[in-house]
């Protein structure tokens, strides 16, 4: 197989420490692409419902898209797919970076893992060489000190994806870091380390053929051309990467603050905001090929903090670790994420977590012992980092999630444990943005930004301030387009930039295909579809697409839209609007069987 494909996909039986190869399926390349799209037909193909997510049977997928390692720039990402330990259905992180287009250059195009070891090991892919290693001595080893030690035994151009303490010992949270990126959400490194795999390493040399070069160079010029003159990839992002949203969502009122209990008004932003976070840059860095250049690395060089030196952090971070918490220290911040790096945790699930425990305990609900879990104690975050992912006393309560942990605490703590379908949410109050509010209950993995993000356009008076008007169609399109995005190997951030027919386009000369625009939301519709077939295999409903009680109940305290609140009755409106364009029972929230017939997936 050709054509932004290596054509196979590898198979890596851990229980019986067997590799087998496969060719890469053009049925399935056709209707689901690559990257999130084919791991998702995996999974639905190869996995039989009742799997525990932590269990030898769950499988774990790498998934690159035809796009990723091509001339194409941001054409880096990849999918790890699995059923999440803390959600309990289907799951996936994206990541970047260089270890997608070098595990393509050595020949697969998705690794499949099953099974579990009987003693911690490493898959080792060099070119066409596949061995599985011993790798006791790389366990209980921080994702840096394993990464290194990777790179001394197999060469320095090594690409490695690494778990730490905490997926070892399966914090629900706990991620994977690849590189100088990390596949954070959904607790997928807990599947990788239920699996007693540590790393995977992998060398490759081999061109990646397209459908047509000359054709592709003049592409590649046009998109290099718009995403050094379109803004944010132009401007915004090289020079800040995303944490200039600090003060573009404070501003805007959007800005979580204290677990949500206040939005777009905190009083510390100055202290944690884009221009601080400047202070700490020591270095820009890109992705291979990425003319956007939207990594820094930062360095606390000394005080309490330091001396610390780390990838990141981006702006979900920033505010996982500020506002969230009330904390108003960038060198803690910093601090915290280089913590969350090095022992795999995933740094967003481990803010809300955080801010919900101070909550909790301001509330006389919960308490750890020893730590002082007062909003506003920066010194509370370090010592909670490691006894979450060390499984220590308390933190193997917080190990859990907020959705456990509301469980087990009780006293009305779910009213504020802020998460959908299990996953913590990500930086945005949606109660000034009910748009977003229809994003987070419908995303395939639980509560997640990435897969539709309409905060500007409710913001910019695009559609009507606070009303649900427009926002089903507004939502479903976008989830369309980014599940095409996240199909094909490109990056979300170039796609701020760049049209769609651009990369329809691209993808069409380096595949031989010939997708139109409206072709390709079809595909991206059709994985959403599959997605939500995986979801019901796991008994998700309508009933799940929900977000926490305190955006119905408690309107906003502070900001531009005090006083606002989410209306039930107009979400489970716009929820029917949802269904009825996705072409969904409005009962169940399930695919109807003409939409399943419409996408070819009955």
């Amino acid at each position: 197989m050709a054509n932004g494909y290596a054509g196979k996909v590898l198979r890596v039986n851990l229980s019986k420490s067997t590799i087998h190869e496969e060719s890469t399926d053009p049925a399935i390349t056709r209707g689901f692409l690559g990257g999130r799209g084919y791991a998702a037909k995996l999974l639905y193909d190869r996995l039989p419902p009742g799997v525990e997510p932590l269990s030898p049977d769950n499988l774990l997928i790498f998934s690159t898209g035809p796009l990723t390692g091509t001339i194409i720039p941001a054409a880096v990402k990849f999918a790890i797919t699995a059923l999440s330990p803390l959600t309990n259905m289907y799951g996936f992180t994206m990541s970047s970076g260089f270890f997608a287009p070098k595990m393509k250059s050595a020949g697969y195009d998705h690794l499949v893992f099953e099974g579990r070891a009987e003693k911690p090991v490493y898959l080792w892919i060099n070119d066409g060489a596949i061995s599985i290693r011993a790798g006791q001595h790389l366990w209980g080893l921080t994702t840096t000190a394993a990464n290194q030690i990777l790179k001394e035994e197999l060469g320095h151009e090594t690409q490695t994806a690494v778990i730490g303490p905490a997926g070892e010992r399966h914090v629900k949270y706990s991620s994977i870091i690849v590189g100088n990126r990390a596949g954070g959400r959904c607790g997928i490194g807990a599947v990788m380390g239920s699996k007693n795999l540590k790393a995977v390493a992998v060398r490759g040399t081999k061109e990646i053929s397209v459908s047509d070069p000359p054709a592709l160079l003049d592409a590649t010029k046009e998109i290099i051309s718009t995403l050094r003159t379109v803004s944010p990839a132009c401007d915004l992002y090289p020079k800040y990467g995303t944490t200039y949203f600090m003060s573009s969502m404070n501003s805007y009122g959007v800005l979580p603050v204290k677990n949500y209990q206040e939005s777009g008004a905190y009083e510390a932003i100055t202290k944690v905001n884009e221009h601080v976070f400047k202070e700490y840059v020591v270095k820009d860095s890109a992705c291979l090929r990425c003319p956007i250049v939207c990594e820094k690395i930062t360095a606390v060089k000394e005080g309490p903090y330091g001396p610390v030196h780390t990838f990141g952090p981006q702006y979900e971070t920033i505010w996982a670790f500020s506002a969230q918490c009330g904390i108003d220290r960038m060198d803690a911040v910093i601090a915290a994420n280089a913590l969350c790096n090095d022992l795999g945790l995933d740094t967003v699930s481990a803010g809300n977590v955080i801010g919900f425990s101070m909550e909790c305990a301001e509330k006389g609900l919960f308490h750890v012992n020893g730590i002082d879990l007062r909003f506003g104690n920066h010194e509370a975050l370090l010592p909670l980092i490691r006894k979450i992912s060390y499984l220590q006393d308390e933190g193997a309560l917080l190990a859990q999630g907020v959705k456990v942990m509301a469980e087990i605490i009780g006293k009305g703590s779910d009213k504020f444990a802020i998460h959908v379908k299990g996953m913590e949410l990500p930086a945005y109050d949606p109660r000034p943005i009910p748009g977003m509010a229809l994003a987070f209950s419908t995303a395939s993995r639980g509560g997640c930004h990435l897969r539709a993000w309409t905060i500007a356009d409710e913001l910019s008076g695009k559609v009507p301030i606070y009303s649900t008007e427009g926002r089903a169609k507004l939502v479903l399109g976008i989830q369309n387009l980014r599940t095409f995005i996240d199909s094909s190997g490109m990056c979300l951030f170039a796609m701020k930039a760049l049209p769609l027919p651009q990369l329809a386009k691209a993808v069409n000369l380096v595949t031989g295909l010939n997708l139109t625009p409206e072709e390709a939301l079809k595909l991206g519709e059709r994985v959403y579809n599959l997605e939500r077939l995986l979801l019901a295999r796991s008994g998700i409903t309508r009933d799940h697409d929900v977000v926490a009680d305190r955006f119905f109940v408690e309107p906003v305290k502070t900001g531009p839209h005090a006083g606002q609140k989410l209306s039930k009755a107009s979400f489970e409106a716009m929820k029917d609007e949802y269904y009825e364009l996705r072409g969904w029972d409005l009962k169940s929230g399930l695919p109807r069987k003409e939409k399943l017939y419409d996408l070819g997936l009955a």
